[in-house]
Parts: C-alpha cells; sequence; structure tokens
C-alpha cells in the first residue's frame, strides 16, 4: 500500500501559502549566503595580503611576537 492513499495533500490555497512561505524564507537564508561568502573572499584576500607583506619585510612582526 502506498503511503500517498493514507496522506492527503492539503488545499491549492494552503499549498500557496506554504510556497510564498518558503520563497520568503529561502531568499533570505540566500541573502545570508552570498554576504558570508563575500566575507569569506574578503578576508582570503587581506590574509594573502598580510602575508605577502610579512614575507616581503613590508610588515613588522617582531614587534607582533
Amino acid at each position: 500500500m502506498q503511503l500517498t492513499s493514507f496522506i492527503q495533500p492539503p488545499p491549492k490555497t494552503e499549498q500557496d501559502i506554504i510556497v510564498k512561505w518558503l520563497d520568503s524564507t529561502l531568499a533570505g537564508v540566500q541573502e545570508t549566503l552570498t554576504a558570508i561568502v563575500s566575507q569569506i573572499d574578503r578576508l582570503q584576500e587581506y590574509r594573502q595580503a598580510l602575508i605577502t607583506a610579512a614575507v616581503t619585510g613590508q610588515l613588522d612582526i617582531g614587534a607582533a611576537a
């Protein structure tokens, strides 16, 4: 016996409400994900710039230690 014979889908209007809620929620998640990826990219660039500055002597790392 199939599970679908026991579970009836909600009415179309309720399905539409659920879809709108999911779209809204997922849009917020996507915005957050985009912001996090952007921050990671900037941090990686900053890290590389610090490493380059330390290796080339532009940054005095002896004072930090």
